[in-house]
């Protein structure tokens, strides 16, 4: 119906509305009546919102006031029928405020879950809101996209109340609201193609400034997304203004963006038009901000095709910036975030920027991480990775300063053998202040990929990419593991810049599982060394990591070739073989040097027939410079510690030929793993060709198989809705894959679709409650992901700080007794220059020494010995070439003796 209004906002006339026909709220053509900046203090009549093909128009100033539909008991709202179209401009909508404690209920558009979004305004099968220069203020839910209307999480709503209503904001004000915008589940679809929702929000401020109109009631969440693709917010403000206000619990500052199993991108706005592909000056940006909030952003999924990016966003002062659960291929880049204290001196929240729990492909490049006030403590986090997996990743580009934990990383971060993995990479640690720690592995199972940066390959003219990580100005005074702490992760080699004045390439402080080994490179620069590499072409996307793979093939054929000369499974079977001798087998671990890959090395560290330790120390030194894993086999298995320094001390010179040629693995891996993650996150986020990236994003990946191939494929399948062939490939993988709890979930996801959708009261809550209470196996996040679809909260952050628990040694020593029956050995035999012998003297002897002598009977060593087993060095370097007899003598009797060869 159409409401003519006086001066003072009395209702003096109505009729009904035709077809098609505009209303203008301020001004009718009925006998000419104009009036502007009107207050409507009624009940807003039930009949009043626009009916299937009606458009309703708020504008010129008018302030439209709700009574509250709890204290009136009469709701109180605009509800926006299938088709209608409701237009707020220049105008503001709010609640009555000669009536104290007044909250109105919001606009609610309606609409067809199975329909799509179609293209304009009029004759859509969805109800449709354009709010331009006006404010929605002290509603309950401002804008609610469902059929009814509820509060808070619409994720769970029965079929028959989702909609695709569309809601478009500009230069728009979300004021003092409970929760601003709510949507319930809906897919949009073009032609039967999977397409982004036609929902985005420009340069709209969504804030909360001081207490709200019911003092009783507290802030939530600005935006609540259940289900929905592609939602965008573009120079947008979510705010909480605490000025002047107490607020005494995390909570009472609300969320920013809430997103359930949901797509979105947060970005800035240019302010002027651009043609195609040219940036934006700075002075035209409208970042998107995040100010005063409890959380920023918690995205969780139980769906692989949904993702998020957030682009050149301001975090200020949010406890808990972005949260990410399961989520594949995020980017988060060129944000900054200023992270305060915890509340009322929390000695156990962790407040940080970015925390990704089984997060896999994401792009988190050219962030800034800081405290507010530069004080690293108490405890305070920039970026927490947890449990990542096996595929290889990587945070680039970022800073880090004056924090607890610059970055921490947990749990599962690579795969078994340590050559795929994550990756910290170009990232500045304090260099305004000084962080805490660095870098930081916290957990007794936190593991990393074994290679950080490249070893330099004496065949390359150019040397290989270094980490290129710089290091806070730590000093003696800060703990000894500032740069790099680890509690019992895999051991690591550290590839570094030759540091220059103030760049502190090299980790001098660290864990003992990392070894620094330098590049023959000195730092050239940041932008040198860093260079930065954002969107590529999704042709250039296909062609990099083509070429890459093609690579990948040959390095790991000339990997697979060279190791063990080729024959890795025979050499194994023998060296694993208790019936050959440990001669024998430090004969055969000679004979293929300097080849003998990590799987023989751990084959001759476990035999069941223990070798002698100065067999496998030859061996040892035969193959030297050694891969990072052998060298910690050394400390695990407790070599003896005459024989492991031995074996330190001949690490010196190139890097190993086996580690060239695996870093050349893991470098192709990740050139086409980082092509391949882009790649997906461009073709989740399309908005202009959903549908038709997709399913070139299967193709791809069928036609070149890679480690995220089944979760990528997976995510095409349930955004395309193909749910048998989704069920049959979970099916496949749980049994195949290496991580079958994750395709666990997706496979009752499928069938559960299948039947009676995700939240009918058969699917299989048990699994879910059971894989989350396990909370680590990945596949964990998305069956919380799920239930918290299903209305249950997910479980909290784990931050664990150096101290929190018990260091447990990183030795983490095997029980090996080595036998102790060498009673006296010379290696290497010849000699060029310098000699080791190894002897055992008895433990009753009373005096023992070890002498070198001649053939004319000259001697030209001799020293005194301990009891028991040792380990003595000759220098020949002044010997003439010839044979030496090396004797050891026990109690000024000849014990044992052996001929020594010094030949140049």
């Amino acid at each position: 119906m159409v409401a003519r209004l006086d001066l003072e906002g009395e209702l003096i006339w109505s009729r009904k509305l035709l077809p098609g026909q505009l209303f203008n709220a301020i001004q009718t053509s009925d006998g000419g009546f104009v009036a502007t900046g009107i207050t409507y203090s009624n009940v807003w009549p039930p009949d009043m919102g626009p009916a299937d093909g009606k458009i309703l128009t708020i504008n010129n100033g008018a302030t439209i006031r709700f009574a509250d539909s709890e204290q009136l008991y009469w709701p109180t709202r605009i509800v926006v029928a299938p088709g209608g179209v409701l237009n707020v401009v220049d105008a503001t909508l709010s609640s009555l405020d000669q009536c104290p404690n007044s909250m109105w209920d919001g606009i609610v558009l309606q609409g067809d879950a199975n329909a799509d979004q179609g293209s304009g305004t009029v004759g859509l099968d969805q109800a449709y809101l354009n709010v331009t220069n006006a404010t929605i203020e002290n509603a309950r839910t401002a804008v609610v996209i469902a059929n009814a209307f509820q509060m808070g999480s619409l994720s769970d709503v029965p079929n028959e109340l989702r909609s695709g209503g569309i809601v478009r904001t500009v230069d728009a004000s979300f004021h003092n609201n409970i929760y601003d915008v709510s949507f319930s589940p809906y897919e949009n679809h073009i032609n039967s193609a999977v397409a982004n929702n036609r929902s985005n929000f420009i340069r709209t401020k969504f804030e909360t400034v001081g207490l709200l109109a019911d003092p009783a009631k507290d802030p939530v969440s600005h935006a609540t997304l259940s289900l929905v693709r592609g939602i965008l917010f573009s120079g947008c403000t979510f705010s909480n203004d605490l000025s002047g206000q107490l607020f005494y619990g995390y909570e009472d500052r609300g969320w920013g963006i809430h997103s359930i199993s949901s797509s979105f991108r947060v970005q800035a706005h240019c302010n002027v038009p651009l043609t195609f592909g040219e940036p934006c000056a700075e002075a035209n940006l409208v970042r998107s901000r995040f100010q005063g909030l409890h959380r920023g952003i918690r995205a969780t999924t139980m769906d692989l095709s949904r993702t998020f990016s957030v682009s050149k966003a301001i975090f200020t002062d949010v406890h808990l910036g972005i949260r990410m659960d399961g989520i594949q291929d995020a980017a988060i880049t060129e944000t900054s975030f200023s992270i305060p204290r915890a509340l009322h001196d929390d000695a156990i929240t962790t407040t940080y920027g970015i925390y990704s729990e089984q997060c896999t492909g994401y792009r988190i490049e050219s962030n800034s991480f800081a405290s507010m006030d530069g004080n690293p403590e108490p405890r305070r986090a920039g970026l927490a990775i947890r449990n990542s997996g096996e595929n290889y990743n990587t945070f680039y580009n970022n800073s880090f300063d004056g924090l607890k934990l610059g970055s921490v990383i947990q749990g599962k971060n690579a795969n078994d053998k340590y050559d795929t993995g994550l990756e910290v990479k170009c990232n500045d640690y304090g260099q305004s202040i000084k962080n805490t720690f660095d870098v930081a592995l916290t957990s007794y199972d936190a593991t990393i990929r074994g290679n950080q940066g490249l070893p330099p390959d004496p065949t390359d003219p150019q040397p290989d990419t270094p980490a290129g990580n710089r290091f806070s100005a730590h000093n003696e005074a800060d703990h000894p593991e500032s740069d790099w702490y680890a509690d019992a992760s895999n051991f690591v080699e550290y590839y570094y810049h030759i540091p220059t004045a103030g760049n502190r390439t090299r980790p001098d402080y660290n864990d003992a599982s990392l070894n620094p080994a330098q590049t023959p490179v000195t730092w050239p620069g940041k932008t040198t060394a860093c260079p930065t590499a954002f969107s590529r072409p999704k042709a250039q996307l296909r062609e990099a990591s083509g070429l890459a793979q093609e690579g990948l093939e040959d390095v790991t054929a000339e990997y697979d070739a060279t190791k063990d000369d080729g024959d890795t499974y025979s050499l194994l079977a023998y060296v694993a073989d208790p019936g050959n001798n440990s001669l024998e087998v430090r004969n055969a671990l000679q004979s293929v040097a300097p080849k003998v890959s990590t799987e023989v090395w751990q084959a001759a560290f476990e035999r069941s027939s223990v070798m002698q330790p100065w067999h496998i120390t030859q061996a040892l030194l035969s193959n030297s410079p050694l891969q990072g894993e052998v060298l910690k086999m050394v400390d695990t298995y407790a070599l003896p510690t005459y024989y492991a320094d031995l074996v330190y001390s001949g690490q010196s010179g190139d890097a190993s030929l086996l580690a060239i040629l695996q870093a050349e693995v893991a470098k192709y891996a990740a050139d086409k793993a980082e092509a391949l993650t882009d790649l997906g996150h461009q073709s989740w986020l399309d908005s202009l060709d959903l549908g038709g990236s997709l399913d070139s994003l299967k193709m791809w990946h069928l036609g070149l198989p890679s480690d995220n191939s089944g979760i990528t494929i997976a995510g095409v399948l349930s955004a395309q809705r193909d749910l048998a062939a989704l069920q049959l490939l979970a099916q496949v993988e749980e049994l195949s894959s290496n991580a079958p709890d994750l395709y666990a979930v997706v496979k009752r996801y499928a069938a559960a679709e299948t039947q009676n959708g995700w939240n009918s009261a058969d699917a299989d809550v048990e699994f879910l409650q059971d894989l989350t209470a396990q909370r680590d196996p990945i596949g964990s996040a998305l069956a919380y992901g799920w239930l918290e679809a299903r209305g249950e909260d997910i479980p909290e952050e784990i931050i664990l700080h150096p101290g929190d628990t018990p260091k447990r040694s990183r030795r983490a020593r095997k029980d090996v007794e080595w036998p102790t029956n060498t009673q006296l050995e010379v290696f290497p035999n010849p000699s060029n220059g310098q000699a080791f012998v190894a002897f055992e003297t008895p433990v009753d002897a009373a005096y023992a020494e070890l002498r070198v002598v001649d053939l004319s009977g000259r001697e030209l060593h001799n020293a005194r010995t301990g009891s028991g087993p040792g380990l003595q060095t000759l220098v020949t370097d002044t010997w003439s070439n010839g044979v030496y007899l090396v004797e050891l003598r026990v109690d000024g009797a000849a014990y044992a003796s052996a001929k020594l060869v010094v030949q140049r």
